[in-house]
């Protein structure tokens, strides 16, 4: 039996995230589709969109998402 395994380059650079969030830490979010506007966070900068940043209340950046 010949078993031939092939790998799809395309595909071998995944995004890996980790498995906590901060979102009960009194955070908001900021995009660049959005300007200055407040939104309500994502768990944690690994799954927001890039470009995105997450702060705390008092205004102090946490995290920029790649």
């Amino acid at each position: 039996i010949l078993l031939v395994l092939e790998s799809n380059a395309q595909y071998a650079s995944a995004k890996v995230c980790p498995l906590y969030c901060i979102i009960n830490q009194g955070i908001y979010m900021t995009c660049p589709s959005s300007g200055s506007q407040k939104l309500e966070p994502v768990c944690n900068c690994c799954l927001a969109k890039t470009g995105c940043k997450l702060y705390r209340d008092n205004g102090t950046l946490i995290c920029t998402a790649t």
